[in-house]
């Protein structure tokens, strides 16, 4: 890529910034609220209601910042594609030339109708691997209107215990647009009321087939004593994704606890905790995430 994609990748990790600072702001918020509503902080009843009115202004200045930097960031992400797909024409029109001369040759050896056929079989391969290409290069976004209804169907699913507000992410890195795609679900969750972390990683090769296409929920929360699964929830989660267009997997827990476990990423506490894991893995071209 040219210094201008460049530039680009530069000023979309600027952006993922300021939505990550944004995230951050209205965590904030959130727990001022927490404060005044449940351990009412501060005791003088007049300073928590100033308290109280200073939490919401953080947190409409927090989800401003959020939008600013998602907005902008998916800006940016889209003149990224606008490159990626002028150089995809420039590779179409190439292989258009050289199909019509190969075409002309053709004609003038006079060949069999057998290597015809031959031809006419690469020419179908190539324009699936156009169509696949084309997919593969557009991200996985969530609309502002699908968006706003994912957050009031997460905030409006109940949390009964300390562990059903915990989700953990988990992006498949050298998968396309997956680190991306799951900052926006950390927005999303975090706007939608629960605790949410993401971290991304690498498995090695004999074991990167392994991590699911597509989008995976997996619920370890029966792995502690204290936490209790909570397949209710975990239908609500898969229900809220699914009314926007959103299809998540639901796997058993010993998916990331049997098969990982040769990675040594146990040993960094990535997996340990009793929680609801999201896994965003390559896209599912069938599914479009």
């Amino acid at each position: 890529m040219g210094p201008e994609y460049i530039s680009l990748t530069f000023w979309l990790l600027v952006w993922d910034w300021v939505e990550a600072a944004g995230t951050f702001v209205v965590a904030v918020a959130i727990y001022g609220e927490y404060l005044k509503e449940y351990k009412k902080y501060p005791k003088d009843e007049h300073l928590r209601e100033k308290f109280g009115k200073w939490c919401v202004w953080v947190l409409i200045g927090g989800v401003c910042i959020e939008l600013l930097g998602h907005s902008m960031g998916s800006h940016v992400s889209g003149k990224m594609t606008d490159i990626s797909n002028q150089k995809l024409s420039n590779a179409i029109d190439d292989s258009a030339t050289a199909m019509l001369a190969a075409g002309k040759a053709n004609k003038e050896a006079g060949q069999a109708n057998e290597r015809a056929a031959n031809t006419e079989s690469n020419n179908l391969v190539l324009q699936s691997n156009v169509l696949a290409l084309e997919l593969e290069i557009q991200p996985r976004t969530i609309s502002f209107e699908n968006g706003n209804k994912l957050i009031e169907e997460l905030w409006a699913i109940p949390k009964t215990q300390f562990w059903d507000e915990e989700i953990k992410i988990i992006a498949d890195s050298r998968a396309f647009d997956a680190v991306r795609f799951s900052r926006n679900l950390r927005m999303f969750f975090s706007n939608g009321g629960f605790w949410c972390e993401m971290s991304s990683f690498e498995l090695p090769d004999s074991e990167f087939d392994e991590f699911p296409a597509g989008v995976t929920l997996v619920d370890k929360r029966g792995t502690n004593q204290m936490a209790h699964p909570n397949p209710e929830q975990d239908k609500l989660i898969v229900k809220a994704f699914k009314d926007v267009g959103i299809n998540i997997n639901q796997a058993q827990q010993t998916l990331i606890t049997d098969q990982w476990n040769r990675s040594n990423m146990t040993q960094s506490n990535l997996v340990k905790y009793p929680c609801v894991y999201i896994l965003v893995g390559p896209k599912k071209f069938d599914m479009g995430f």
